[in-house]
């Protein structure tokens, strides 16, 4: 399939993902552009969506553990639903087939994910569940990060207060709610 790159778009691109506040100046130089040219080209790349800005944290860098969840769900919008609203979900895919997710949980510490991680397998019609502590990635470990003020209940409805994992204080609590007791939301 041919998207319609040529040679100086696939050069753009691959600067600006080597250096992404590498200036237009400096991208029309490389390839052989004037800078309003070079302009249009990264705007055109950009609605095209060949080109992207996502904010997020380098895990690795602040510390943050990174936990991978494989796992099937018998109502998969429901649960899509549920999992989308938690600031410890740090993306989730749904697979082929509908009832499949494979969904990154960042946090404070391991015993927090694992929290997490148990709460999610207690979820009515959550089975197959599977996990894997990530220790690295060939494109580093930038992950979006939910900034969250703490009020009433999460979005999974989750007591904190209820919750073993919580009480015994091997989990930091959820973030959206009152009893949040780490310090990074």
């Amino acid at each position: 399939m041919n998207h319609g790159l040529d040679d100086k778009d696939r050069k753009i691109i691959s600067l600006l993902q080597k250096n992404p506040y590498l200036s237009q100046s400096k991208i029309a130089q490389h390839v052989d552009l004037s800078q309003p040219a070079a302009y249009f080209r990264i705007q055109k790349l950009v609605k095209k969506g060949f080109l992207s800005r996502s904010m997020g944290v380098d895990l690795k860098k602040i510390g943050l553990p990174l936990l991978k969840i494989d796992l099937s769900a018998e109502e998969p919008d429901v649960f899509m639903q549920t999992m989308l609203g938690c600031p410890y979900v740090l993306d989730l895919y749904r697979m082929d087939g509908g009832h499949v997710f494979s969904l990154f949980l960042g946090g404070e510490n391991y015993s927090t994910l694992e929290a997490v991680k148990s709460s999610i397998a207690d979820r009515k019609g959550v089975s197959e569940l599977h996990s894997h502590h990530v220790t690295g990635s060939k494109n580093g470990l930038v992950m979006p990060l939910s900034m969250v003020e703490p009020g009433g209940s999460g979005p999974c409805q989750a007591d904190c207060l209820q919750c073993p994992r919580y009480t015994e204080k091997k989990c930091l609590g959820c973030p959206h709610t009152v009893h949040y007791r780490g310090n990074l939301w």
